[in-house]
């Protein structure tokens, strides 16, 4: 039995060495939050009661609190107790926002902008946010035509920790796209050019059609469609840069467009590859394409849309066709290779004939061009 009591006295010696070695926390508390709740604070930070204590943890834990978004101050009272270290975290709530208003609003309906809106009541008071909204309200109004607009905010704060957020906007005329200028261009007219863009300079006529205000989502397609023209016509160089917006006079707006042609691209060999229904001469008879055209996607497309046809009125229904292109830089040339994977041939399995209440099945198989049992015809059908 003594030297049983002896062992227990040496455990609890080095049991207390450990503690004494290692000051423990006894207590985290919380002070000053009004709104946000208490565990979503001690969600955040690392320290725990029972837990070592750590300077190093504590400053860490007073950075994550204060990355919550939801305070303007936060600050860390630590205590020593018999027990161990007390933590208390006092933390400065935000206002929230009690109210959003709105004023100088007349061109644009009310509750557009509201739908643009990312604060709402009871939140959070955040500048950042506030900022933004009055930017989105902007672009809101700049997608209307409006160029002049002016969006201020203001920020009201109440004794009771609330804030009144207040958006002024000073609306100005509606903006008209006076010029359109190219430059750059000298294989293409800039009024062909001019055709192809949805975007138009502001004439008499825009009162019925609408045309010539600025919208800059469907200007950036329009550099797109230019693209794409320049393209159709064979200058697969082409480059078009990110148009330039004059907005000093919003009332006469100027868009000017830059452009790098390049030369003009023309087809070269045209070969075939993959399964052919019987031989490439074959394909070659039904080729429209000619070796030395202008180089143009959509007659490439229409040569594809042929040829499939050709398959399916042999069985072949799903084939599919596939352009491989290279490009000569040197001889100004794209040589051209279809890649065809004709799939399994397919029959008519069956014919049903629904909707039919006078005339009887028999009658209108009689009339049809195809039969069950036949291979697929997409002309027959």
């Amino acid at each position: 039995m003594r030297r049983m009591g002896l062992i227990l006295l040496i455990l609890l010696f080095f049991g207390e060495i450990v503690e004494g070695g290692e000051e423990m926390i006894y207590k985290i508390t919380i002070l000053g939050n009004v709104r946000i709740e208490e565990g979503v604070i001690r969600g955040t930070i690392k320290s725990r009661e029972g837990g070592p204590f750590s300077d190093e943890q504590v400053r860490e834990d007073l950075r994550s609190i204060f990355r919550l978004g939801y305070f303007t101050d936060v600050q860390v009272d630590i205590q020593s107790t018999p027990k161990g270290k007390e933590i208390i975290y006092i933390v400065a709530e935000k206002p929230s926002i009690k109210e959003i208003l709105i004023l100088g609003t007349d061109k644009v309906k009310l509750e557009d902008i509201k739908e643009k809106l990312t604060l709402t009541p009871r939140s959070i008071l955040n500048l950042e946010k506030v900022v933004e909204n009055a930017e989105q309200i902007r672009k809101l109004y700049f997608s209307k035509g409006y160029y002049g607009v002016r969006v201020e905010h203001q920020i009201d704060s109440l004794e009771t920790n609330e804030a009144v957020v207040t958006f002024r906007i000073t609306e100005g005329p509606k903006g008209r796209i006076k010029k359109i200028v190219f430059k750059g261009n000298k294989k293409i007219k800039t009024s062909d050019l001019r055709k192809v863009m949805t975007t138009k300079q502001w004439n008499l006529f825009s009162f019925f059609t609408k045309t010539g205000v600025l919208d800059e989502d469907i200007l950036n397609n329009d550099t797109e469609r230019l693209t794409a023209y320049y393209y159709e016509h064979g200058y697969l160089d082409t480059k078009i840069s990110q148009p330039k917006i004059d907005l000093s006079d919003p009332k006469r707006i100027r868009i000017e467009i830059e452009i790098e042609e390049g030369p003009q691209y023309r087809l070269g060999t045209i070969d075939f590859k993959g399964d052919v229904l019987t031989t490439k001469e074959d394909l070659f008879k039904d080729l429209k394409l000619k070796r030395n055209d202008i180089y143009r996607n959509s007659a490439v497309r229409e040569q594809i849309r042929s040829f499939t046809e050709k398959f399916a009125n042999e069985g072949y229904a799903y084939v599919e066709i596939n352009p491989e292109t290279s490009t000569d830089s040197k001889n100004l040339l794209v040589h051209l290779t279809f890649e065809i994977d004709k799939k399994k041939r397919v029959s008519i399995e069956k014919i049903q004939v629904t909707g039919n209440v006078k005339t009887r099945d028999k009658v209108i198989r009689r009339e049809l061009e195809v039969e069950e049992g036949e291979i697929y015809s997409v002309t027959d059908l």
